[in-house]
């Protein structure tokens, strides 16, 4: 399971709703401190009026 905090956010416009790219950090969790801090990024598509959807997350 990660423990991600966003460090920045980006978004751009699509024909039908938005799309957003999370550039997050993966902290160490408090059962195992020593972990080393990992870069991660989520792809989100919103299309006008339904859920969000997670389309991609690259470790």
């Amino acid at each position: 399971m990660i423990h991600a905090q966003a460090v920045t956010v980006a978004s751009r416009a699509l024909p039908n709703g938005s799309e957003y790219l999370f550039t997050a950090e993966d902290l160490p969790r408090e059962d195992k401190p020593d972990m080393p801090a990992n870069k991660l990024q989520v792809y989100v598509t919103v299309a006008d009026g339904q859920a969000p959807v997670f389309t991609k997350v690259i470790r």
